[in-house]
């Protein structure tokens, strides 16, 4: 309960630091704050159980440039269609890089993590036609709902969803699949002994990081304005995961 009540708090923090700024770089930053929440709720997430990602990165830029690219080629600027999109299809990365990582622990989980992500910068920077390369992609404009509310309507957004992703997660650790999780991290050892097998925990846990964190480089796309490969770099994934630390 004191979780959800903290996570209450942090959003009316982050609204009236908002409303009360008379300056648009503070109330920028604020929007990009409450954007950006839901990818370091991703990444605590995975660190339920005791898995840290230096390549958490990736599922940000897989929503960034769904939004980015879907505007560039086929002109969609809606919210309502290229968010649950980049969620989805954050979901299917995830899943299959959970596959793949699912039996790795400790330093090779984060290193294989940050070998996934750095193929995919080297694919966003080499395949200058499609992605634009190291320049990136602009994302100039965007609706929400066929309404155009600029900063305002995607900072209400953005905070929506965090509050919600939050709320979500006060149910989530009730749940067998989150104390599933934190077996991993205490004592992965017991868990096929009492039906479990972990590296289904971990396909499942990546699956839901990897939809938050791809929904906010979805709204991260529209906030700045402009997409670039440096979202996959191991330095971003690297904040994320110090964000979701100290979080």
């Amino acid at each position: 309960m004191r979780g959800g009540y903290r996570a209450l708090a942090v959003a009316a923090a982050l609204a009236l630091a908002y409303l009360l700024s008379p300056n648009y770089y503070i109330r920028y930053e604020v929007a990009y704050v409450a954007a950006a929440s839901l990818a370091v709720l991703g990444v605590v997430t995975l660190l339920d159980a005791g898995l840290v990602n230096f390549g958490y990165g990736m599922y940000v830029a897989v929503g960034a440039y769904t939004a980015a690219l879907l505007y560039k080629y086929a002109g969609v600027k809606e919210l309502a269609v290229t968010l649950p999109l980049s969620a989805a299809l954050g979901a299917a990365a995830g899943l299959g890089v959970g596959a793949l990582t699912g039996r790795f622990r400790g330093i090779f989980y984060a290193l294989l993590n940050l070998s996934l992500a750095m193929v995919l910068y080297g694919a966003l920077v080499k395949f200058y036609n499609l992605t634009g390369g190291s320049d990136g992609v602009s994302v100039p404009t965007f609706t929400i709902l066929g309404a155009r509310l600029g900063l305002d309507g995607l900072f209400a957004l953005s905070l929506a969803a965090a509050a919600a992703a939050a709320a979500l997660r006060h149910f989530y650790v009730e749940t067998a699949l989150y104390w599933s999780a934190v077996g991993i991290r205490e004592n992965e050892q017991r868990l096929p002994s009492m039906g479990v097998a972990p590296e289904g925990v971990v396909a499942r846990i990546t699956v839901i990081s990897a939809a938050l964190g791809s929904a906010s480089g979805c709204l991260l796309a529209y906030l700045t304005g402009h997409v670039t490969p440096e979202l996959a770099f191991w330095s971003y994934s690297t904040l994320l995961v110090i964000s979701g630390v100290v979080g």
